[in-house]
């Protein structure tokens, strides 16, 4: 009864915190000023400021308490290829992360959300081309339904420009091959010992330093702090953003290490739907048949691919997920 208790209240508040995160940012994109003066480069660097913070006073207090014995950073960077590991995820988070909000720049939310589903498509392609992979059919089925969900929810939605198009999926789609390389590396760096609070601080932290030189390199960094302090309604909801994702991260990684990455994916998979809901309701389109036909197909694909890479059940030890 408490884990059951545990997990509702875990879920519950990744689908709040998260489901928020998508409804702000929206409200901010809307806002042209912060466009033209922010957007996708300012906003991550705030949020990856406010994560080290946290999760820098997180890890601080872990030490001091000495409940565990966590690897520190200079161990971490103890040999050439850990430092590689550690600079690779760095890297390829900040680019999932910033592409992703970038592209609102060009599309809305729920077509943010639904094309930021596709990460299967990127996956299999690389698969067959470098590793020259089979795959099973229902991933080939899954890819169907992405596929046929995506065309049928953007044949409802109003369409941008042939350019702020192809910016936007050009963005979701370089955020969709970080995405499926973030994965990998982060757990090669969780292997050597690092806790996942530490992980998030080098994150957080290496994001933040990036989007620095990014935000100074593009003219965006003076402009961006000049709006937060002329306006406050733009400030108190870049910070309210910041506070739910870095609140809804950490409680998604906390959900996948508690349970299991199964239990996430439902979980989160749950708060696409609902966001995309808020978005419609929230900030009126257009609607058509193919948003909800579209949105089935694309969150259904999820687990027709997940149940497709299960290991058949052995009776010796605990199955892998």
């Amino acid at each position: 009864m408490a884990s059951n208790l545990r997990l509702a209240i875990l879920a519950s508040g990744v689908i709040l915190f998260h489901t928020s995160v998508t409804v702000l940012e929206e409200q901010l994109f809307r806002n042209e000023h912060f466009r033209a003066t922010g957007g996708g480069a300012f906003m991550t660097l705030v949020s990856y400021s406010l994560a080290a913070i946290c999760f820098g006073a997180a890890v601080y207090r872990q030490k001091s308490a000495a409940a565990t014995k966590g690897v520190g950073l200079v161990e971490v960077l103890g040999g050439a290829t850990r430092a590689k590991d550690l600079l690779t995820v760095v890297t390829v988070y900040v680019g999932t992360t910033t592409l992703t909000k970038t592209s609102l720049r060009y599309i809305d939310v729920p077509t943010q959300t639904i094309l930021k589903s596709a990460k299967l498509l990127p996956v299999m392609a690389g698969s067959i081309l470098i590793l020259r992979r089979s795959f099973h059919r229902r991933e080939w089925i899954a890819a169907l339904m992405l596929v046929s969900g995506m065309v049928a929810f953007s044949s409802s939605s109003a369409r941008p420009s042939l350019q702020q198009g192809a910016a936007g999926s050009g963005c979701i789609l370089v955020a969709l091959v970080c995405d499926a390389l973030l994965g990998p590396y982060q757990q090669r760096v969780l292997s050597r010992g690092v806790k996942v609070a530490e992980l998030m601080l080098y994150q957080s932290a290496g994001g933040a330093c990036y989007m620095l030189v990014v935000c100074a390199a593009q003219g965006s960094l003076l402009p961006g702090l000049q709006l937060l302090a002329t306006d406050a309604t733009v400030a108190l909801l870049l910070a309210a953003w910041a506070i739910a994702l870095t609140i809804g991260t950490a409680l998604v990684m906390t959900l996948v290490a508690d349970y299991s990455a199964v239990v996430a994916i439902c979980v989160t998979t749950l708060r696409k739907a609902l966001s995309i809901l808020c978005s419609f309701v929230l900030f009126p389109k257009l609607w058509g048949w193919g948003h909800p036909v579209g949105m089935a197909l694309v969150l259904a694909s999820v687990f027709v691919a997940k149940k497709a890479k299960k290991p058949p059940r052995q009776d010796a030890g605990p199955q892998a997920v």
